[in-house]
């Protein structure tokens, strides 16, 4: 006696797409779940490199600057050689607050950005992003326009002040935004993407 051969029901294919879909999703959302956790991850870090290279600047009493490679997704700390006189400090002050004018270069120059020693430790090192995560650009207060290519100084003064600054760090179309504020050196997550006008109001 033959066996009958029987196919799904219309009902037994909708329950098999619904399954399917469910997974699908499912694997989605901790896929993307992943990666915004790698996001907050890097946010956290760098903010906990800006602390730092604060700290590291008020207790040896010389100016350090946060690195950051825009196209290697590196971040590093660097120590600047001491100002030359008291008389460059005063023709600072005769120019306008500190941290208001770009560092090096005349009027209607690019800035010009010093150079420092690179500084690690057993506390700290130079970091890197994880995969997938970048650096989509840096707005410093002695830059014209955010920088989006090469290597980006923000300037930490040992007076306890440091230079505003907005980093955007992205994932995918994914924007974060770390504020660096001028008093107390602190940085601020935006989960969202700051624009470069920010920087002037705050």
């Amino acid at each position: 006696m033959a066996t009958r051969r029987r196919g799904m029901t219309l009902m037994e294919v909708l329950i098999a797409l619904l399954i399917v879909s469910v997974v699908i999703a499912g694997t989605a959302a901790s896929v993307t779940g992943v990666f915004s956790s790698r996001l907050v991850q890097s946010t956290g870090k760098l903010m906990a490199m800006v602390r730092y290279t604060y700290d590291r600047a008020v207790m040896t009493g010389k100016r350090c600057q946060l690195v950051i490679d825009l196209e290697g997704g590196g971040y590093w700390i660097e120590e600047l050689e001491e100002e030359a006189s008291c008389e460059a400090r005063i023709q600072e002050a005769e120019a306008g607050e500190p941290g208001e004018r770009p560092r090096g270069g005349r009027d209607g120059e690019a800035p010009v950005e010093e150079t420092g020693a690179k500084m690690e430790d057993m506390v700290v090192k130079a970091q890197e992003l994880p995969a997938g995560v970048r650096f989509s650009g840096v707005m410093a207060q002695h830059h014209q326009e955010p920088v989006t290519s090469g290597e980006a100084r923000i300037l930490f003064q040992p007076d306890g002040t440091a230079e505003q600054a907005l980093v955007w760090i992205s994932r995918e179309e994914q924007v974060y935004t770390v504020e660096i504020r001028a008093l107390q050196g602190r940085g601020v997550l935006h989960r969202e993407e700051l624009s470069p006008t920010e920087l002037r109001r705050r």
